[in-house]
């Protein structure tokens, strides 16, 4: 019974000519360990984040990843699962996108009240845009996570306020009004980012060594 189910594991194997795939990336969990081990309250949290770097030169948080591997990807079925991966988790996908070709896609997301202060004449709710990026080549990926902007929206009893701004122009960059805020999306910012990375890449190893073979099975019924 053992070698039967041994050689089952092995069919699709044998049916595809292909070994499977795993996409790991040691640097994705090691800024996941870095994140978790922030301690202190939220402004000295930031502050310890910043000095990781995930900034580019623009003044966006941004993570990125390049992923290899020995065997080769085919490009086209890593696409259709990221195709199925984002009608998954944006809510409307074609509004979302940002750009596409045949190996590479981006797309936008709008992050609500990442940092917010609710106070007796004042609240503060700041939101964040978010770009998720995949590029694929034959033999590896690439991931790109950044926030392009904050939007701060505040009310108070002096009138309403709406303030767009890079990241790095505000706390912990530099000092400004609201710090605890932008404290707070600055820290959930990149939280955010990083789920997003993770939860692309799970995905993705649970599904490109299947897809193949369920189109397989759905187009030969």
């Amino acid at each position: 019974m053992k070698k039967i189910l041994f050689f089952l594991a092995l069919f699709p194997l044998f049916m595809y000519g292909q070994s499977l795939i795993e996409f790991k990336c040691p640097e994705l969990d090691k800024d996941f360990e870095n994140y978790n081990a922030l301690k202190g309250g939220i402004k000295s949290q930031a502050t310890k984040l910043m000095s990781y770097n995930h900034m580019n030169d623009d003044g966006e948080i941004q993570y990125q990843y390049i992923l290899e591997t020995d065997d080769t990807i085919c490009i086209q079925r890593f696409m259709s699962v990221v195709d199925d991966w984002v009608n998954k988790v944006y809510k409307n996908p074609k509004e979302s996108l940002v750009s596409k070709t045949e190996n590479s896609c981006e797309y936008k997301a709008n992050i609500p009240n990442v940092g917010k202060f609710m106070g007796m004449s004042k609240i503060t709710l700041i939101s964040a845009s978010l770009y998720f990026k995949v590029d694929v080549k034959p033999n590896r990926i690439r991931l790109t996570g950044r926030v392009k902007h904050y939007q701060l929206i505040q009310g108070s009893l002096s009138g309403p306020k709406d303030v767009l701004c890079s990241p790095n122009t505000v706390f912990p960059f530099t000092e400004s009004t609201n710090e605890k805020s932008y404290a707070m999306a600055f820290c959930n910012s990149n939280a955010t980012v990083m789920n997003t990375i993770d939860s692309f890449l799970k995905y993705l190893n649970k599904n490109y060594n299947t897809q193949e073979e369920k189109k397989q099975k759905d187009d030969n019924w």
